[in-house]
């Protein structure tokens, strides 16, 4: 069960990297056996979500890196509100570039961040090497429901693979899928068409030719989402587990 106030909070803060829910992200902590002591670390974390929520639910602590100077801050306070201040620590870093040295973590994680290396097969390679012989790993990442993927879709998001691929890209780094968490077609929806915030900066900007601009762009979005995305692309939370 979540607490609260923290299920209240984190839905102001709602994730744009990706459409999982906090629900997920706690039950999917259950299912893995995330406990008191364990160490996490989450590559890309955004505004901080999945550690505060582990480190409250779990007693879990935790390291997240983030470039963005915005993320970064929202996460800092995120985990301060919360009191989870001793058990989170957010730096304002290069996940991909970030050298964790000799430090092991129970728990890698890159939720809807895989880009950071190139892609989920190198995420995971880039990951493996610091967790500990028990570890585990949490991959959220995108992927098409068929492998004749709509040419429009296709040059829209680029080149994301099946969900057997990423099985198979999984097991080819060295991993065992152990669980898996789909978003729902809501969840999905949530995410992927929720034009509010563009419609808002829209109205916000007194600059037509930038006007047009976004709202082409934003149109652009609504047609892809209506003609592919919604039946051809879905995402899913990945609990690996090393061979």
């Amino acid at each position: 069960m979540l607490p609260v106030d923290l299920t209240d909070t984190l839905a102001l803060h709602a994730p744009r990297r990706s459409p999982t829910s906090l629900m997920q992200l706690a039950i999917l902590g259950r299912a893995i056996g995330l406990q008191p002591g364990q160490r996490v670390v989450d590559f890309g974390c955004g505004y901080g979500e999945a550690l505060v929520l582990w480190a409250s639910c779990f007693g879990v602590s935790g390291l997240g890196l983030d470039s963005n100077p915005d993320f970064f801050a929202r996460a800092q306070a995120l985990a301060t509100a919360h009191g989870m201040q001793h058990l989170v620590r957010i730096l304002h870093a290069d996940a991909s570039t970030y050298d964790c040295g000799s430090e092991r973590f129970d728990l890698t994680a890159c939720i809807g961040a895989s880009g950071l290396w190139g892609g989920f097969g190198p995420a995971l390679r880039a990951m493996r090497p610091i967790l500990t012989p028990a570890g585990r790993a949490v991959i959220g990442e995108p992927y098409y429901t068929t492998s004749e993927v709509p040419p429009g879709l296709l040059d829209y998001e680029g080149p994301f693979h099946t969900e057997q691929e990423l099985f198979e890209l999984a097991n080819t780094a060295g991993f065992d899928v152990g669980y898996v968490a789909r978003s729902s077609q809501a969840e999905w929806d949530a995410y992927a068409a929720n034009w509010t915030a563009d419609i808002q900066r829209l109205g916000a900007l007194n600059d037509p030719t930038e006007q047009l601009r976004l709202r082409q762009g934003l149109r652009r979005q609504q047609r892809i989402y209506n003609e592919y995305r919604q039946q051809f692309q879905r995402f899913a939370l990945y609990a690996l587990y090393p061979v």
